[in-house]
C-alpha cells in the first residue's frame, strides 16, 4: 500500500505531499492543475519505469513510501543527460543508493524493487465531459 506521496515544483509549479487512506483516495483539481502528471510520476515510481520519468517529468524532488519501501528521486541538474539521483529504504531498513541516467543498468535495480512491490497496484482515473 501506498502511504504517503511527495512531491517537489511539479511542473516547476506544484509541491504537494500526499498522506494516502488505506481504502480510497480521490484526488481533484481544474483541468490543466497537474493531476495526471502527478499519478504519472506515482505510477512511474511504484511500477517499475523510473527511466521514463527523466525525459517526461519535471519536478525537484519526489518521495513515495510504501509498506515495504521508500524511494527518493532527485533529478541532478549539474549532470548531464538528466541523471537522476535515487534511495531506496527497505521497511528493513536496508538501503540502497545510485546516480544513474536512463542508459545505466544501474537505475535497473530500482525499477526490479519498485516492479517487485507495486506491480499490483491500480490506479484508475475518472473524467466529467
Amino acid at each position: 500500500m501506498i502511504r504517503r506521496f511527495s512531491v517537489t515544483n511539479l511542473n516547476k509549479r506544484l509541491s504537494c505531499d500526499l498522506t494516502f487512506h488505506p481504502d480510497i483516495n480521490v484526488i481533484t483539481g481544474r483541468n490543466g492543475s497537474g493531476k495526471t502528471t502527478l499519478l504519472k510520476l506515482l505510477w512511474y515510481m511504484t511500477s517499475g519505469n523510473i527511466e521514463r520519468i527523466q525525459n517526461e517529468i519535471i519536478f525537484d524532488k519526489a518521495v513515495v513510501e510504501t509498506d515495504s519501501y521508500q524511494l527518493e528521486l532527485e533529478p541532478d541538474k549539474e549532470m548531464p543527460a538528466r541523471k537522476m539521483q535515487w534511495s531506496i529504504t527497505f521497511a528493513s531498513g536496508k538501503n540502497s543508493k545510485g546516480h544513474d541516467s536512463p542508459e545505466s543498468t544501474h537505475i535497473e535495480r530500482a525499477n526490479k524493487v519498485t516492479a517487485r512491490y507495486g506491480s499490483a497496484l491500480f490506479f484508475s482515473t475518472f473524467r466529467r465531459i
